[in-house]
């Protein structure tokens, strides 16, 4: 939801100035919640429904973005919620309440007294963004759309080389940091407060601190959080579309969006020239099951242009989220055509319904406290599924190193990987396999980026819910996966209602053929745009390396595929910035 809110004392005419052109600017669809002296904030109401915009009890503080009642989708119903229950001037209550009570996009924003300070709350999972900066004496919070920033830019506004190099080498915060010097990204799940120029973000929401008391939900309580989740998201829209892969997290996606009073209006499955990148045989057979009107459509290996990238360039950030250009452009078009509010994915059930085969999932059990001879068993399946010797599986889960896997940057990239990331926090007592589903949670945020089809319409992952995903949270990776088998609890909540195939498929689909093909017709564009642009003048990327790893011979050796489009996509958004 596209928001924009501004601040500033009382009596500053240069502020109220601000507010005043603001007002006038605003794009249509666009409805004013606030309008007071020193106070400015309006929501974009254009597309969904249950959006909300409600003032605090000041007046000035608002509530901005889809909120759903908690207890009503534990109980496997749906309702939205009654604002004025989390009214009040004290962020870190209203936060903690929301937390507790409600769940959703949203971003609360509460002034102090004359505005000096500025406390903000946002949803866990960042699903709606929000960025703030200073512009003069006006202090913006705003979702990232063009507009407040073309009406009050930040001053003074430079490019952070720091994160960029950071975005280079942790692509997943090219969806959250901003490469702007005047610009800061709340944190998902954080309280920012902003005093005297200076702004300070802590946890209000980690992780780790719902990995215990552990739960062992059954397939059934685990089909009714599902349906809750996707029917609360799917009641906001009058005319969503939705992408089938063929894969077992978009098929669930689909078997709960069918049970919906309002369904998709169209269905979408993209497919490669490669075996690996056609899932159509799974996509036809959950539509048949289900009774979807599907669409198959192939996947374009044009070679890449500058304008394909300078297409999903403007923005706060890099259009990550896009880096497929091609079917991002074309499902953007085609949910354009058919008039639709929202695109539905089953992004981010990897993680969730964890599909990494990993020996981490024996020290899982070692872990708990189990006895030998369940350890033993334990050990024998994760050797099973992951393909090892049962004395390899042994001696890792034994040593306990299982550390987030460090970021591994490719061989052109120059600067060296350096973050840390607020969802880690926490997890020094989280168990091994848990630990890896936390860091594969951290990653699927980059799902929320930018792209062309955000820009379009919602893009909505209702797998990345946060009573779905507290419900993981606190699941044992043992319990999700039967210790021997990716998924194996959401594979058997679903066993009636998919075909066999989808549930009882080993494997998934793999785009990295797509993509070395679309690199490699690409090869020549990509090596003058990389090695004659601001990331190889900023020393960020070696153009040796660069020139050497597009070399056809080393191409498929590198598998550096993403790591080049991603650093293509950075670089665009630079040229685009040092153009505006």
């Amino acid at each position: 939801m596209d928001f924009a809110a501004a601040y500033w004392p009382f009596d500053d005419p240069a502020g109220a100035a601000v507010g005043v052109r603001l007002r006038i600017a605003r794009p249509p669809g666009w409805r004013i919640v606030v309008d007071l002296p020193g106070a400015f904030v309006a929501v974009d109401d254009d597309l969904a429904r249950n959006r909300i915009g409600v003032p605090l009890d000041d007046g000035r503080g608002v509530i901005i973005g889809q909120l759903f009642d908690r207890a009503a989708t534990e109980a496997g119903t749906v309702a939205t919620v009654d604002p004025s229950a989390w009214r009040g001037t004290d962020a870190i209550a209203i936060g903690q309440k929301l937390l507790r009570q409600a769940w959703g996009a949203y971003v609360v924003i509460v002034p102090g007294p004359g505005h000096a300070t500025l406390d903000i709350v946002r949803d866990p999972l960042g699903a709606q963004d929000c960025v703030t900066w200073q512009a003069g004496p006006v202090r913006l919070v705003a979702s990232g759309a063009a507009y407040p920033a073309d009406i009050a830019p930040p001053s003074p506004l430079a490019i952070d080389w720091a994160t960029v190099a950071l975005q280079l080498t942790v692509p997943v915060r090219v969806s959250e940091a901003v490469a702007l010097t005047a610009m800061v990204a709340v944190e998902p799940g954080s309280l920012c407060q902003i005093a005297d120029g200076r702004i300070r973000q802590r946890s209000l929401w980690r992780p780790a601190d719902y990995c215990s008391p552990l739960q062992f939900p059954t397939p059934a309580a685990l089909e009714q959080m599902i349906d809750a989740c996707v029917a609360a998201w799917a009641s906001s829209y009058m005319r969503p579309v939705a992408e089938l892969s063929g894969g077992l997290d978009s098929s669930i996606v689909a078997s709960a969006l069918q049970q919906c009073p309002t369904k998709p209006v169209h269905w979408f499955t993209y497919f490669g020239e490669a075996p690996e990148a056609d899932e159509r045989s799974f996509a036809r057979a959950t539509a048949l099951r289900l009774d979807l009107a599907l669409t198959e459509v192939a996947r374009s290996t044009r070679a890449l242009v500058s304008s394909d990238f300078e297409s999903v360039a403007a923005g706060l950030r890099p259009g990550m989220a896009g880096m497929d250009i091609h079917h991002d452009r074309d499902l953007a078009e085609r949910a354009d055509d058919l008039g639709a509010d929202a695109i539905f994915t089953g992004q981010g059930g990897d993680a969730v319904f964890f599909q990494m085969p990993t020996a981490a999932v024996a020290a899982d059990i070692l872990a708990s406290g189990a006895s030998p001879i369940a350890f033993a068993r334990a050990a024998i399946r994760a050797a099973h599924w992951t393909r090892s010797s049962v004395w390899s599986v042994a001696a890792l889960a034994l040593a306990r190193r299982f550390p987030f896997p460090p970021p591994r940057p490719a061989s052109f990239v120059r600067c060296a990987p350096g973050d840390h990331h607020l969802w880690f926090d926490g997890c020094e007592s989280v168990p091994p396999a848990k630990r890896l589903q936390i860091f594969g949670l951290a990653n699927s945020r980059v799902y929320f980026g930018a792209s062309l089809r955000s820009r379009r319409c919602d893009l909505v992952h209702p797998l990345l819910s946060q009573p779905l995903v507290e419900l993981v949270l606190a699941t044992p990776i043992a319990h999700l996966t039967g210790g021997d088998r990716d998924r194996r609890l959401a594979r058997d909540a679903f066993a009636g209602r998919l075909p066999p195939s989808v549930t009882g498929r080993h494997g998934k689909g793999d785009l990295t053929a797509y993509y070395g093909r679309l690199v490699a017709r690409s090869r020549q564009f990509l090596q003058e745009y990389l090695c004659e642009g601001h990331l190889a003048v900023a020393g960020l990327i070696d153009r040796r390396r660069l020139a050497s790893t597009l070399e056809p011979d080393n191409l498929a050796p590198c598998d550096a595929y993403t790591e080049i489009l991603s650093a293509a996509l950075i670089e665009s958004w630079l040229r685009m910035r040092r153009h505006d």
